[in-house]
């Protein structure tokens, strides 16, 4: 009885699908902050906190908010300090933007692999520290918040 236990608690909660988006450098082996791609997965994943302590999957895209969009732009090439780019100019990237149309590959992935929602991680932060939204998302890329 206890290896079955064992077992479902491993699989809970259960795996959710989400789409992998794999973005590579159109000219170049890298990007400009090092790295040989950009992975993000289309899904969130809520932030747990003393008050809300179920992880839960968040409906929100990531790529639906401008600045997950244009953090993970500008760590593309995309000039810093501009507009982000529109999820449809991000999945289909212009000739002179400097990655390529992403790969999607749907998968079932445990919860803790996603992302965190940002605007939970955002507000959450800035209610701990007093920091802006900004500070919060960027230590969060910095932090590998992309892979």
């Amino acid at each position: 009885h206890g290896a079955l236990e064992e077992k479902r608690d491993a699989q809970w909660p259960p795996p959710v699908k989400a789409n992998l988006y794999t973005f590579t450098p159109r000219n170049a082996a890298t990007f400009p902050d090092g790295r040989p791609r950009q992975e993000i997965y289309d899904r969130f994943k809520s932030l747990v906190t003393e008050d809300n302590q179920v992880c839960r999957l968040v409906g929100q895209d990531p790529l639906d908010d401008a600045q997950v969009r244009g953090m993970l732009a500008e760590s593309m090439g995309w000039p810093i300090g501009t507009r982000p780019p529109s999820k449809q100019r991000l999945l289909g990237p212009k000739e002179s933007d400097a990655w390529l149309p992403p790969t999607s590959a749907p998968r079932h992935v445990h919860l803790s692999q996603l992302p965190t929602c940002a605007a939970e991680v955002a507000v959450h932060g800035q209610m701990i520290s007093g920091k802006s939204h900004l500070v919060i998302l960027f230590e969060e890329l910095r932090s590998g918040w992309f892979s």
